[in-house]
């Protein structure tokens, strides 16, 4: 899975140089491309959920913040299977 996130990322970064040519904010929006595709090799090369170092993190972190994080990827999950209004 790695050459092809490797792959389609390399033909998404092609393709924005000339896209984005005129845009003044191409500058932040390949900050943000670049992050999404390390963000992505992170995801693909961990074997498993503990590889992400969530579980290894959480003794430190107070329930609260474990409660926010949960939240946020129960709505990630819902809004990426299109489970809520986000779809349209």
């Amino acid at each position: 899975m790695l050459i092809p996130v490797l792959i389609v990322s390399s033909l998404v970064h092609i393709y924005s140089i000339s896209y984005m040519s005129h845009d003044p904010h191409n500058q932040r929006f390949f900050s943000y491309l670049s992050l999404f595709t390390f963000m992505m090799i992170i995801l693909v090369t961990g074997n498993n959920y503990l590889i992400i170092t969530v579980f290894a993190l959480a003794p430190y972190y107070n329930e609260t913040i474990i409660t926010i994080v949960g939240i946020c990827l129960l709505i990630g999950a819902t809004a990426k299977s299109s489970q809520v209004g986000l779809h349209i």
